[in-house]
């Protein structure tokens, strides 16, 4: 009987030590998963969202990477019938301005935070992604309108990314802007609520 077990533990051993984990030069690691679109990296969580190359940014064009402030434009479709949910440019109250964030910090979609880490300034892309990488099961109505966004749904994004940089720039000759207040009437230790236009 140990005879029987130690040779199939070395021939466990002599099968793992087969296996190439090593990811580099292979693409699609996980499988194809987007057109003009070559997935090289291991993690699985990047396999999860498909990427499909609208337009390219010129060759050479720094990726954005994790901790860049990000400036893009979207439009989000459910992926079952691609009704348009959200528009940056459409959406009530955002007077057509781009979305900011920091890039990875969970300031926004984990789509984006995971999607736009392949994609470079001036890209134009679309992102398929699962539904716990967008609203997931939260109650959300529709930016643009026709009631709640269906729970769990994948959501297709067109993304347009307008700039990445390392740090945030403030540009001081915008000028719609909103001024922001001097003081506030809130206390210390008190509740507030938030009610977003958008969402009327």
């Amino acid at each position: 009987m140990k005879t029987f077990v130690s040779a199939a533990v070395a021939a466990l051993i002599s099968e793992s030590s087969a296996i190439d984990l090593n990811s580099h030069g292979k693409p699609d690691v996980w499988g194809p998963n987007g057109t003009d679109y070559e997935n090289n990296d291991p993690r699985y969580d990047f396999s999860r969202i498909g990427i499909s190359y609208n337009t390219k940014a010129p060759a050479g064009t720094a990726e954005c990477r994790p901790g860049d402030w990000v400036s893009i434009h979207y439009k989000a479709k459910l992926s079952r019938d691609l009704r348009e949910v959200s528009d940056t440019r459409l959406n009530p109250g955002t007077d057509k301005q781009p979305v900011n964030f920091l890039l990875g910090a969970s300031d926004t979609f984990k789509c984006f935070d995971l999607g736009i880490q392949k994609l470079h300034k001036g890209d134009i892309a679309t992102l398929s992604c699962p539904s716990f990488y967008a609203w997931g099961g939260a109650r959300t109505e529709a930016p643009l309108g026709g009631g709640i966004i269906p729970y769990n749904s994948d959501i297709t994004f067109e993304v347009e990314v307008l700039d990445c940089n390392r740090e945030k720039v403030f540009d001081h000759n915008v000028t719609n802007v909103q001024s922001q207040p001097k003081f506030t009437t809130m206390q210390p230790d008190r509740c507030m609520y938030l009610h977003l236009e958008e969402s009327n």
